[in-house]
C-alpha cells in the first residue's frame, strides 16, 4: 500500500522548506521521492530529516531543468520528525518534491 505523504514548492534558494511532517513518536523510510525541477537551471535539491541531529543522513539530487527524477525504494533513510528539502535555486516556477509514504508509519 503506498499512501501520499506531503507536497512542497521550494520557492527561496537555501532556505528549508518543509514536505511531510512526521506523527510524533513515529518515524518512516519513504517509498517514492519525486522531484521536479523548473526554476530555469539545473538545481541540486537536499532532502534530510528536519531534526537535523547529529549524523542525520541526506540526499542530494542534481536535477536539470525541466526535468523529473523518481527515487525508488529508499533504504536505510529514516525520517523521525519532518521531511525537509532545500535547493540551491529557485525561480518563478522553483523545484517542487513530493513524498510518498509506503505502508503505515512505524
Amino acid at each position: 500500500m503506498v499512501r501520499k505523504g506531503g507536497n512542497a514548492s521550494i520557492t527561496a534558494a537555501d532556505t528549508d522548506t518543509t514536505i511531510y511532517s512526521v506523527t510524533s513518536g513515529r518515524a518512516f523510510e519513504p517509498s517514492v521521492i519525486i522531484i521536479t525541477n523548473n526554476s530555469g537551471a539545473t538545481a541540486r535539491v537536499r532532502i534530510w530529516d528536519g531534526a537535523s541531529a547529529t549524523g542525520t543522513k541526506w540526499l542530494d539530487v542534481m536535477v536539470a531543468n525541466g526535468e523529473t527524477v523518481q527515487l525508488n525504494n529508499i533504504e536505510g533513510m529514516r525520517f523521525y520528525t519532518s521531511v525537509t528539502a532545500q535547493s540551491d535555486n529557485a525561480g518563478a516556477e522553483p523545484a517542487h518534491v513530493w513524498v510518498f509514504v509506503g505502508g503505515e508509519e512505524e
